[in-house]
């Protein structure tokens, strides 16, 4: 049902494209409004001269604490790295106790009392 629903709306689809192409036609902008649009970018866009970034000398201080600023966050991102190692290795060292405990258990003799 949905497959002739559909092909029903793809036909109805292309018979009205037809009609519009029949009734449709191109229009090519009058020269007016073609000037008056560029007029308008032209005023509001903004000139290369606008949009120039000038470089400030920085001073002595500036640099200064921007350099500090940067090692401290290199050495934050050592210990960070640092400590997720520790924390890796240490989860290793509980895996690898964990699994000999188990085969420690599962070797062991089994003592019957009767």
């Amino acid at each position: 049902m949905k497959i002739l629903k559909s092909h029903k709306q793809n036909a109805d689809l292309a018979r009205l494209e037809q009609a519009l192409d029949q009734i449709l036609v191109p229009v090519n902008p009058r020269r007016e409004f073609i000037e008056k649009l560029q007029a308008q970018l032209r005023s509001t866009a903004v000139s290369p001269r606008e949009t120039t970034i000038r470089h400030q000398e920085s001073s002595p201080e500036t640099v200064t604490a921007i350099g500090l600023a940067s090692i401290f966050s290199i050495l934050m991102l050592a210990a960070a790295g640092f400590r997720t190692a520790v924390a890796i290795l240490g989860l290793i060292g509980i895996a690898s106790e964990f699994g000999k405990q188990l085969k420690a258990k599962k070797s062991a003799p089994v003592l019957r009392v009767s």
